[in-house]
């Protein structure tokens, strides 16, 4: 609700003569939505849109050229400082090709930003690059190449299988590093060599998978021959290991938080598809679009579920979001990280988010966003430009879907069971407080915020003592706070030997305990014994966090 002195109104001449501003101003400046039309001059019939703080000319929002003008049919989707593209937006042009970067007074900042034709060919400064849009086997064998020594953390360039330089540099090297011959040559000995090579090195990274213990789920679908699949951020963070149902165990080689996207590698096995992102035409509002997942696949059909609807929208959320789309199709805990697909089957989105309390408010990560995610990480995705003049049937959709479109399953380590001897002190000067190395995974770095989560622990001060791989990882905080007297060493039996059960029960892993062998802040409902050792992790971490504690007798 704003203030007193906040008015709606519409002013002709605002801002320049013949021009007209609508929005809301408090105390003169205008705070939160407006639209500025300009209706002379060579502007005339440009249209700005989005949110400013009052005081301030920076904001976001979007800029529709009119056809008049010296950027006819363009349209530009991000910040905004007054009334130029100014931070990190998304510019489409009349001739359908984008650029997605970092723009300043209208001028794009070309070593910070990614630009693709109408046709999805990548676009360096003033010249276009080759792409393997529909290469023959021995290209598309460069391409693969190029994607794998890119997943090892050897340089390429752009996986666009054109044998450059820098690929036959990484080659080289890759060859040297292992002890093989260095050939400088491409083939399909090399791809299994490098196939081995990155299976090798995700099993030397993750946890012993009797260690593991299955956390939750999200969808990704598959970018590349190579092996590649696009999810959300979301979906991987603080996993300590990732599987692709019916695919096997991968790697995250790359993540963006802003943009919630994340990238895996598969550690070994063949690919079924690849799905193909649409450039062109641009996406509008009213369009017909199929999402394809797998929610909840502990309530739901465990082979996917299909959801259609509309394109509501072309900005997301409350904060006029241009990285995401507004769509009507149902989506659920799960869907995250799946492919938002157009009528005719190509991805237009990635499904991130919704609002529980607003009826067909979905989102998803624009495709533009997520193509320019991919090449700055070194894949060339495959692109269509164009779409078919009539849709496909949807059953036609899913079946193509299905080929490219998996379950994700995180894990997280578990660890050895604590032993009374973990807990038992000797003194200030005896605790092992170990060591800041909770960034070890590449997804989360938990030290220096001011919260232990070391379970060994236990105070007011505790931040999230989940599993037992966190033992002597967070030295800093837990000394300082242990120093301060918020937080002291568990005693013998506080944990150790408590029989915590299963999760067989309808409300486990609610972040909630309903155990009635437990009682306390952190409990939920304890009205029925059927629950008795049936909420193990959720009582496991409220007892790490002392917010439930063992009943008397």
């Amino acid at each position: 609700m704003r203030g007193p002195g906040a008015v709606a109104a519409e002013r002709a001449g605002a801002g320049g003569d013949g021009d007209r501003e609508a929005g809301v101003w408090v105390d003169g400046e205008l705070d939160g939505a407006f639209t500025y039309t300009y209706l002379e001059g060579d502007f005339a019939g440009t249209v700005i849109a989005g949110e400013q703080e009052a005081d301030s000319q920076i904001g976001r929002g979007v800029l529709d050229y009119s056809d008049a003008t010296l950027y006819a049919g363009s349209r530009y989707e991000g910040d905004l400082s007054g009334h130029y593209a100014d931070g990190y937006g998304l510019w489409r042009f009349e001739d359908g090709s984008t650029t997605y970067g970092l723009w300043r007074q209208d001028e794009v900042q070309e070593d910070e930003s990614v630009t693709m034709g109408a046709g999805g060919e990548i676009l360096a400064p003033g010249e276009a690059v080759t792409v393997a849009n529909g290469a023959d086997a021995a290209t598309e064998q460069i391409r693969q190449t190029q994607e794998l020594l890119s997943a090892l953390g050897y340089h390429t360039g752009l996986a666009d299988g054109v044998l450059s330089q820098p690929t036959l540099d990484a080659v080289a090297h890759f060859q040297s590093d292992y002890g093989l011959a260095v050939t400088l040559s491409v083939s399909a000995a090399l791809i299994d060599q490098l196939r081995v090579a990155r299976a090798a090195r995700g099993m030397a990274v993750s946890p012993p998978r009797d260690q593991l213990e299955l956390e939750s789920w999200g969808t990704g679908f598959v970018v590349s021959a190579a092996g590649h699949l696009l999810t959300n951020h979301h979906v991987v963070e603080g996993c300590h290991a990732m599987r692709v149902r019916d695919l096997g165990w991968a790697d995250v080689v790359a993540f963006d938080e802003d943009t919630d996207l994340a990238l895996i590698a598969l550690q070994d096995g063949i690919v079924p598809g690849v799905v193909s992102f649409r450039s062109w035409p641009p996406v509008n509002m009213g369009e017909a679009v199929v999402v394809f997942g797998f929610p909840q696949p502990e309530l739901l059909s465990a082979s996917g579920n299909v959801t259609t609807g509309v394109v509501s929208a072309l900005e997301g959320g409350a904060d006029f979001d241009f990285h995401q789309y507004q769509f009507t199709a149902p989506i659920q805990g799960g869907n995250s990280g799946g492919p938002l697909l157009d009528g005719t089957g190509n991805v237009i989105g990635v499904v991130v988010a919704s609002y529980d309390d607003l009826q067909a408010a979905n989102f998803a990560v624009k495709g533009e966003v997520a193509m320019s995610f991919l090449v700055e990480n070194g894949l060339q995705p495959d692109v269509i430009s164009g779409k078919a003049a009539q849709s496909r049937p949807t059953e036609d959709v899913v079946a193509e879907a299905k080929r490219h479109t998996f379950q994700l399953e995180c894990w997280i380590e578990t660890g050895p069971a604590i032993s009374d001897g973990d807990f038992a002190s000797r003194g200030d000067g005896a605790i092992e407080f170990g060591v800041d190395d909770l960034d070890q995974d590449g997804l989360g770095d938990w030290n220096f915020d001011g919260q232990c989560d070391d379970p060994r622990f236990i105070g007011d001060d505790m931040g999230n003592p989940t599993y037992t791989a966190l033992v002597g990882r967070d030295a800093s905080d837990c000394r300082e706070l242990h120093d301060a007297g918020t937080i002291r060493l568990r005693q013998a039996g506080e944990m150790a030997g408590l029989n915590f059960g299963d999760d067989t029960g309808d409300w486990a892993r609610d972040g909630e305990c309903d155990d009635p062998s437990f009682e306390g802040p952190g409990m939920g409902a304890t009205d029925s014994e059927e629950h008795l050792l049936s909420d193990a992790s959720d009582c496991r971490d409220a007892f790490a966090a002392g917010t439930v504690r063992l009943r008397d007798g």
